[in-house]
């Protein structure tokens, strides 16, 4: 890692220093028959707030959502 300006250079220095990132990407598999909304939060067992929901595709009879999840 070399110091400068650039996009994303805090997520960088993030995962360089703390050795982790605080979020990723998962792909969701939800068999219902109501979409999820874009934008719309992702709960755990416990109801607490884990994550948002980024896009939303049906396929069949499930969607499959791709959000950003807390680690």
């Amino acid at each position: 890692f070399k110091k400068g300006c650039y996009t994303g250079q805090e997520i960088i220095a993030r995962t360089q220093y703390l050795g982790k990132a605080k979020k990723n990407l998962h792909h969701l598999l939800l068999k219902q028959t109501i979409p999820p909304e874009i934008g719309g939060t992702v709960f755990n067992e416990s109801q607490q707030a884990i994550g948002t929901i980024i896009d939303v595709a049906l396929e069949k009879e499930a969607y499959k959502i791709l959000a950003v999840l807390q680690s």
